[in-house]
């Protein structure tokens, strides 16, 4: 679950690092907490030195880990060691064109199917 102010790493290679969350746009549990396949606003706080990308701007990014555990359809329940987000563009298209690590397949609920084309693993 991630609050207003949380600090989350970047899953893609879109050149930020780490990510201030700011709001939620689009929560179902309650009205500040963001879990997978929520969308939030956040600034960009590190960034790879190579990349275009600046430090301070804002973008809109998609919730696809975090460290609280969740449950699946089938009854298992799964956690990651880390929370992460993908940045969004203002069509919501993703910015970058890799995803690093595995995603769940709750973004494809969502209505993100282009992102599960773009990561590494997919589990159910």
């Amino acid at each position: 679950m991630i609050y207003p102010q949380t600090i989350v790493t970047v899953a893609d290679n879109s050149g930020a690092r780490k990510i201030l969350s700011i709001k939620t746009l689009r929560s179902k549990v309650q009205n500040k907490l963001a879990v997978i396949g929520n969308l939030i606003v956040g600034v960009v706080k590190r960034i790879n030195k190579r990349k275009k990308l600046k430090k301070g701007s804002i973008f809109n990014c998609l919730v696809v880990r975090h460290k609280n555990c969740f449950r699946l359809h089938d009854g298992q329940s799964n956690n990651f060691s880390t929370s992460a987000v993908i940045l969004l563009n203002r069509s919501k298209n993703p910015i970058a064109n890799r995803i690093f690590g595995p995603l769940p397949g709750i973004i494809r609920e969502v209505g993100f199917s282009r992102i599960l084309l773009m990561c590494q693993g997919i589990f159910e």
